[in-house]
């Protein structure tokens, strides 16, 4: 009984038999240009709702997209105020219960890519589209399933397309949801502590009426005889 190897179900491209072609395919891959490739834009926290920082990322992508030749934007994906990170408890109609990243745009990008509303996206940096491996992994079914580029403004232009960047990708992924944890159990280690301190203050009545008396009866300097 023989054991299939790695390559026994690969098909060989017709250009093959003119002997231009190696086992490299994702120059050709890169090379394609888009012709109504989409931007996506996110910025996680917004309190006055400016959209400053979308805006400023609007312009990078807009410069990338003129840099690589590319079409106009067909569709822009704009994520403001919106965490890549935090998840929320999802009950499905099966009566299912899942925890995801709720991000309509990101999930719209994933449909028209697959679609072929769009055939090319344009991001500012990894940690912009994707901070949960989950994510990641679903863009990169679909990447690999279109073979259209997805490229980064920043990092060196990383294009999913490629198997390397793919790879990349998914360890700088892991070190964006380490970051982002690490900063959730500060904050939340802060909470905590200032809770508890507001709790001790409200709990010694002595304490405001010793800061009381400090400051009716200021310490005084006793001139010498």
């Amino acid at each position: 009984m023989s054991t299939l190897s790695l390559w026994d179900d690969f098909e060989i491209p017709p250009q093959a038999r003119k002997g231009g072609v190696t086992l490299n395919l994702y120059d050709q891959l890169s090379a394609y240009v888009p012709k109504r490739p989409g931007a996506y834009l996110r910025i996680a926290s917004d309190r006055f709702g400016l959209e400053a920082g979308v805006d400023r990322r609007s312009e990078d992508a807009a410069d990338t997209r003129k840099h690589l030749r590319w079409g106009k934007f067909a569709k822009v994906y704009k994520e403001n105020d919106t965490s890549a990170f935090k998840k929320r408890k999802v009950v499905r109609e099966d009566g299912t219960i899942d925890w995801i990243v709720i991000r309509p745009q990101f999930r719209q990008l994933l449909a028209d890519l697959a679609g072929g509303v769009i055939d090319g996206v344009i991001f500012y940096d990894l940690d912009r589209p994707v901070r949960q491996p989950r994510d990641l992994e679903d863009l990169i079914d679909i990447v690999e399933y279109v073979h259209r580029p997805v490229i980064g403004a920043t990092g060196g232009r990383m294009n999913l397309v490629n198997d390397n960047d793919r790879h990349m990708a998914r360890i700088l992924c892991v070190m964006a949801l380490k970051s982002s944890e690490d900063t959730a159990r500060r904050v939340a280690r802060l909470h905590l502590a200032t809770a508890w301190t507001a709790r001790s203050r409200a709990a010694s009545p002595t304490d405001g009426s010793a800061k009381a008396t400090s400051r009716a009866r200021p310490y005084r300097l006793r001139q010498r005889s």
